[in-house]
Parts: structure tokens; C-alpha cells; sequence
């Protein structure tokens, strides 16, 4: 699970990942994130899909805080 956050962070804008429940994979992103503790991933969010609120879930940058 940790790997998607690494692939979003490592990717220009974020990932898209497939599931059939978004609701379900989103919690699990973020205990991940939670339990790695590393402060690098902070600034990504799970955003579930506006277009694909089914099958899609994303980890997107949140762009540079100030």
C-alpha cells in the first residue's frame, strides 16, 4: 500500500488507482501514510474520482505549501 504514496510522489501531478470501493481503499491509503510517518508524504491527498466515483480513486500533489 505504502508504494502507491512513493509512485504518487515520484509522479508529476499523482496516480490513479482502479478498485470497487473507493471508500474502503482511501481509509487503507491513509493508515499507511499514518503509520509510515514520513513527513515527504504529507503533501499528497486521496481524492476519490469526480468522473469515476465507482472504479477510481487518485493520490494527487496538493501543490507547495507556504
Amino acid at each position: 500500500m505504502l508504494e502507491l504514496w512513493y509512485d504518487a510522489l515520484a509522479s508529476d501531478l499523482g496516480i490513479v488507482i482502479k478498485t470497487n470501493d473507493p471508500e474502503a481503499l482511501r481509509q487503507q491509503l491513509y493508515k499507511s501514510r499514518r503509520e509510515a510517518g514520513d513527513p515527504n508524504l504529507d503533501n499528497l491527498s486521496v481524492r476519490i474520482s469526480p468522473t469515476m466515483p465507482r472504479e477510481e480513486v487518485w493520490i494527487v500533489k496538493n501543490g507547495k505549501k507556504s
